[in-house]
């Protein structure tokens, strides 16, 4: 059981693909593309997985297992997990052209492997290969000195670019993440060195002699090397959006494993960026990378005259210049916990509704976002938690999304709810049992 990509590539889908159903062997007429990113396919199985723990609904748990079956059947003899896989009487599909292969598919179906390898099934040894397969594909894809390039092309076709190191999406942090899991899960010496030598380049990629004001943070786009990336489309600063990626890698790879030069790592750049100044409580995206103060976004009143008959084209400075918060106050909170707690006492404490697992899980899916910061509280401090995700609630109770990714994200919301009702109300089992919910059963 898997779900539908893009419905005008598979002309012949099942009948209900479009309300978002798996398509069944007695239900497919012909080949159906299959997602396999990381909102969309995987992302719902492990929602199934972790729905029928909650409710006590075996029929989700199995329908969560036949959409691992299809994660593995979607392997390439690589180990890597296609992207858009084509069901039929086997599965396949054309291999994507670029100059960095995109890791996506892998690290989602991945850890949906790893999770159903945690159970006890009559495919648990299929999915620990099949599993095993994909995190040595991945390993493959680390550049020798640990890090996760991507490739830029500029107005390049897919075949040319720069392999570089992008800091200020998460792909970095969810490639070492899904590693980590696989290190957690099997135990394997490979993998943990692999990861170690991720968060080594990471720390490596440090501003350090190169900025006065905050050597412990990231810039934003880096060489392969480590050293910064110069392009007028990426302008040196301190990014506070790539150092807050950087940082939940630190933390999520220190919780999982242990490894201590990432909690070393995690203190220093707390400590710089408590240096950085604050307007009405919001941090700028990015700041001088001497002086610390934020970057304006705004020519020289000199200059207007000169482009005043010209059309105003925006810089990529005032492209990316914002104001936010950027998860940097949780990621404090986080890392003073640390330094008051133990590893294991700091990891309980996050393990209140789900576990450290599942929540990385979930962040590597593109589930929850920042992963691992935002306590999930006791009933005691409940209702705050409610106010302040408000706007995610009015979301969960709202119409049918039409696109997959959308109905992941809402039935991940409900579980985070159904997981927060205290033992006197009732979970919330109409909510994700519903025809909008991610099963195909009725």
């Amino acid at each position: 059981m898997a779900w539908p990509g893009k419905l005008e590539e598979s002309p012949t889908a099942a009948p209900g693909a479009e309300h978002g159903r798996g398509a069944t062997r007695s239900e497919a007429h012909g080949p159906v593309v299959v997602s396999m990113e990381s909102l969309d396919t995987p992302a719902a199985g492990l929602l199934l997985l972790w729905t029928a723990d909650v409710l006590g609904v075996e029929r989700y748990a199995d329908a969560a297992i036949e959409v691992a079956r299809a994660c593995a059947a979607a392997l390439e003899p690589s180990g890597k997990i296609r992207a858009s896989p084509i069901f039929a009487a086997t599965s396949g599909g054309p291999a994507a052209r670029a100059a960095v292969i995109d890791r996506g598919s892998t690290r989602a179906g991945l850890v949906l492997l790893l999770e159903c390898c945690r159970r006890q099934s009559p495919y648990e040894e299929f999915f620990r290969r099949a599993a095993a397969r994909a995190a040595s594909w991945l390993m493959t894809q680390q550049s020798p000195n640990g890090a996760w390039p991507t490739a830029w092309c500029g107005d390049g076709g897919p075949d040319h670019g720069d392999r570089i190191l992008r800091l200020e999406d998460p792909d970095y942090r969810d490639s070492t993440l899904a590693l980590a899991l696989a290190a957690h899960v099997f135990g394997e010496p490979l993998h943990r060195r692999a990861v170690e030598h991720a968060v080594d380049c990471l720390l490596k990629c440090r501003l350090g002699d190169a900025s006065r004001a905050a050597p412990s943070l990231w810039s934003m786009v880096y060489t392969i090397d480590g050293a910064i990336y110069r392009h007028v489309e990426f302008p040196v600063s301190i990014d506070l959006r790539a150092s807050s990626y950087s940082l939940q890698t630190l933390l999520g790879v220190y919780m999982q494993l242990g490894y201590q030069p990432a909690a070393d790592g995690l203190r220093n750049a707390v400590v710089d960026i408590g240096k950085l100044p604050r307007k009405d409580g919001l941090f700028s995206r990015l700041y001088d990378i001497n002086y610390g103060a934020p970057r304006p976004t705004t020519r020289p009143a000199a200059d207007e005259a000169i482009f005043s008959r010209v059309p105003r084209v925006p810089t990529p400075l005032e492209r990316m210049q914002c104001a936010g918060v950027f998860g940097i106050e949780a990621i404090q909170d986080a890392a003073s916990t640390i330094r008051a707690l133990s590893r294991d006492e700091y990891c309980r404490s996050r393990e209140g509704r789900f576990s450290l697992f599942r929540r990385q899980a979930a962040a590597v899916c593109g589930l929850e976002e920042p992963p691992l910061l935002d306590d999930l509280p006791e009933n005691g401090r409940l209702d705050e938690y409610l106010r302040r995700h408000d706007a995610d609630w009015r979301v969960a109770d709202g119409g049918c999304p039409s696109a997959l990714s959308t109905r992941t994200r809402r039935l991940w919301t409900l579980l985070v709810r159904a997981r927060l009702a205290s033992p006197s109300t009732p979970v919330f089992s109409p909510p994700i049992a519903d025809p909008y919910s991610l099963s195909p059963y009725p």
